[in-house]
């Protein structure tokens, strides 16, 4: 079967993630991821959730208050939740078989941390021959700086960048 299907993948959008790990613009990236998830889903794409989990289950583990998805985040009936306990979502996931199984090629990321678990699952979908794309608008840094340099790195490496391009840091 060949794989000309699109997955929207919305990585770690949890509530402790955003308030702890990201500087800023966390629920402002939430909120394009939902409207990007929308576009797709209107396109028969395939919306996909990515939840970290600490395997200690120090963040109360799997339903807690602390690891649910943000309120923004639109979960609906039949959207693969794909659960991760290392950065990428590929690793030591069923990702990979969910997305062979809908016969996707292209996987568009958002999400945060820009440089860590979205960064990480970009080079790992380049591994395995996806077409990936990030949209900037949708995705959030530990700091400033790191987001901007991660998008650089991924952009590097092969990974497309799509819609508005990341704005400069603001010095003054």
């Amino acid at each position: 079967m060949a794989r000309t299907r699109t997955a929207l993948l919305l990585i770690d959008f949890q509530e402790w993630i955003v308030r702890d790990l990201v500087a800023e613009g966390g629920r402002e990236a939430a909120r394009a991821a939902v409207t990007a998830a929308e576009r797709v889903r209107a396109g028969g794409g395939l919306v996909v959730h990515v939840q970290y989990l600490h395997s200690d289950v120090s963040d109360g583990g799997p339903g807690s208050a602390e690891s649910r998805f943000l309120d923004d985040i639109d979960l609906r009936p039949g959207d693969p939740v794909v659960t991760k306990h290392g950065r990428s979502a590929f690793e030591q996931t069923d990702l990979d078989a969910v997305l062979a199984r809908e016969a996707i090629g292209r996987i568009v990321l958002t999400g945060v941390v820009t440089e860590g678990g979205v960064e990480a699952t970009a080079h790992s979908g380049l591994d395995r021959g996806y077409q990936v794309e990030v949209l900037p608008e949708a995705v959030a840094g530990a700091t400033p700086d790191g987001h901007l340099e991660a998008l650089g790195r991924m952009r590097d490496a092969g990974v497309d960048l799509i819609g508005p391009e990341p704005r400069p840091v603001d010095r003054g």
